[in-house]
């Protein structure tokens, strides 16, 4: 990466010159193509999006290792980020997923009957548990923010049950990467597999950053707010 300096007067075309992965994002901040030569702050305030957040997020997923700071944490719109968190949701069973799964049928079906079902059972698991991890994040995590958010204080559940139980549901990805990249016949599909292996190094990196905004800015958030309400209480 360059190093371009991300602000909200830039036009939109530029950062997506600076990272094309980016665009990536747009659906998920429902963002159309068609920009022109519009502003970052100017898409931004067409779609109600915090620009200071989106651009937070265009940083995590663009730079590797990127640092999110305590005044960064602090200025980030939490029901902005909500939503953006909940529609990645989507995006990965939607259409990751599937997307994955179609290309690992196609490899199955010329492997042996043993190794296809093998590939298939290991994925169906693995969807499995993203289903859950996403399911528990959705209908106990995130409306325990959003209680938050309105200065109240949810007395059954504390975001440091979050941090203890929030599994890293990519890693796993990697050993799928490894059942397509040593395990298989050679002879069985090898352009579709290499082709799905960087698929899914790309999907492990974006939940990689999905998870680090979950880790860094939820959770900072939380503890922020609990440690408020515990205070007044005193």
């Amino acid at each position: 990466m360059n190093n371009i300096q991300l602000n909200p007067s830039m036009k939109f075309s530029d950062l997506l010159n600076f990272n094309p992965e980016l665009i990536l994002l747009l659906s998920r901040f429902h963002i159309p193509l068609g920009f022109g030569e519009k502003t970052v702050e100017e898409i931004c305030a067409e779609q109600n999006l915090s620009a200071n957040l989106f651009l937070l997020i265009c940083k995590v997923y663009s730079i590797k290792g990127y640092k999110i700071s305590r005044e960064e944490a602090e200025r980030t719109d939490m029901g902005d980020l909500l939503l953006f968190l909940s529609d990645s949701h989507r995006y990965y069973l939607e259409e990751r997923l599937p997307h994955i799964a179609t290309h690992l049928m196609h490899i199955a079906e010329k492997c042996t009957a043993s190794q296809g079902r093998l590939l298939q059972q290991f994925y169906e698991e693995y969807r499995n548990e993203v289903i859950a991890h996403f399911d528990y994040e959705e209908k106990t995590v995130f409306p325990y923010i959003r209680v938050l958010m309105e200065g109240k204080q949810e007395a059954s559940f504390r975001i440091r049950e979050f941090e203890s139980n929030h599994s890293n549901i990519e890693e796993k990805l990697q050993d799928l990467v490894s059942i397509l990249l040593k395990y298989l016949p050679p002879e069985s599909s090898p352009q579709e597999r290499i082709s799905i292996t960087m698929d899914i190094y790309h999907l492990t990196e974006d939940i990689n950053r999905h998870s680090q905004l979950e880790d860094h800015l939820l959770v900072h958030y939380a503890n922020m707010k609990e440690r408020g309400n515990h205070d007044q209480t005193e």
